[in-house]
C-alpha cells in the first residue's frame, strides 16, 4: 500500500500511479496476459469509469446504494 501526507501531491501520485498501470500493462500485452482494459474493480485504476467494471450493473447497483444508503454512510473509491 502507497500513502502520502500531502493534499498537494495527490496529482504526481495519481500520474505516477497511472503511468506505472500503463507501463506493466504494455509489458503484460505482448504475452497475452492482459487486455487494454481492466475491468476487475479492485485492479482498476481510480479514474476508470464504473460502466467499464460494473457493465450493465451500474444501473442496479446504483438503485441498491440509493435504497440501503440514502445518506451515503458508506463511500470508497468507486462511487456507485
Amino acid at each position: 500500500m502507497v500513502w502520502w501526507v500531502l493534499d498537494s501531491s495527490d496529482g504526481i501520485m495519481q500520474q505516477v500511479a497511472r503511468e506505472s498501470a500503463n507501463h506493466l500493462r504494455q509489458l503484460a500485452i505482448p504475452e497475452e496476459h492482459v487486455t487494454s482494459e481492466v475491468s476487475y474493480g479492485n485492479y482498476a485504476m481510480f479514474n476508470k469509469p464504473l460502466g467499464i467494471i460494473y457493465r450493465a450493473n451500474v444501473p442496479r447497483l446504483k438503485a441498491i446504494k440509493g435504497a440501503e444508503d440514502p445518506t451515503n454512510v458508506s463511500w470508497g473509491w468507486r462511487k456507485v
